[in-house]
């Protein structure tokens, strides 16, 4: 140290040190704030996506309770072609349910369905309960002689469901149909 001058180079060295030290510290926080506001973004991000599908969740809530109330209507007041077919353009998830297995079948085998199916929903249009026991008899029959049970417990559920509540049976059946042969044949041909 030259005591000659007021600065020892200690002393800068010290000073230097300290300036570094103090520089480094600033970038870190400044790489802090920098993480904090990814991290915040990040939230906000979480917080948004997390709205948008409380949203969706209260939206379909909402159509569902609208098409469990139409369909209520429907089974109180009674099942039209004209009330299956509106309530398939308005609620076309509806029909979706039943397009998996449908797309499983070939041309030869939708008619056959078909086949099978509208002297049942004929019945069960006119209300004779008889005539829909006896042919939804004979479908569960044929089912089980051809070794489609998934189809004749299908059947069988149906007729259990018709036998407790012939318009909630009916409107199944209705569905059902409209969605093997489409709307405008089945509003046409029912």
């Amino acid at each position: 140290c030259d005591w000659s001058s007021d600065v020892c180079s200690s002393d800068l060295t010290q000073g230097l040190q300290s300036g570094m030290a103090l520089a480094q510290g600033a970038q870190q926080m400044q790489l802090a704030r920098e993480q904090a506001a990814g991290l915040a973004q990040v939230r906000e991000a979480q917080i948004a996506e997390n709205q948008a599908q409380a949203a969706k969740i209260q939206q379909d809530m909402a159509r569902a309770q609208a098409r469990n109330a139409k369909i209520a209507g429907m089974v109180k007041e009674g099942v039209s072609a004209t009330g299956i077919t509106n309530l398939i353009a308005e609620f076309p998830e509806i029909a979706e349910h039943y397009k998996p297995a449908l797309e499983q079948l070939n041309a030869k085998e939708k008619q056959a369905r078909f086949e099978q199916m509208a002297p049942v929903l004929a019945a069960m249009n006119a209300g004779d309960k008889g005539a829909v026991e006896d042919q939804m008899a004979k479908m569960i029959g044929a089912y089980n002689e051809a070794g489609k049970t998934k189809e004749a417990e299908a059947a069988q559920q149906w007729l259990s469901l018709f036998q407790r509540n012939p318009e909630q049976g009916k409107l199944i059946a209705n569905v059902s149909m409209a969605a093997l042969v489409g709307p405008d044949k089945f509003e046409s041909t029912f």
